[in-house]
């Protein structure tokens, strides 16, 4: 099981030297790091993949080996 948020605790965040962003952007850069993931799990793939947007990408990157069993992805949003 894999678990990702939104951005909860803002101030702890902004603490560690990450941005502040807004509700939308949060959600947006979010949507974003789940296609990422999908596409290092796609073992379907020859050759490179590209994934993403503005927060989170990858461009040409040749995808891992995939997991031994699907892995559910719950979400704090």
């Amino acid at each position: 099981m894999l678990g990702l948020g939104a951005g909860f605790l803002w101030n702890e965040i902004a603490a560690m030297g990450f941005a502040r962003w807004t509700q939308a952007q949060a959600i947006t850069a979010l949507s974003e790091a789940i296609d990422v993931i999908r596409v290092t799990w796609n073992t379907g793939t020859d050759g490179p993949v590209r994934a993403g947007g503005t927060y989170h990408h990858v461009d040409g990157m040749l995808p891992g080996p995939a997991p031994a069993h699907d892995v559910p992805i719950w979400l704090g949003a």
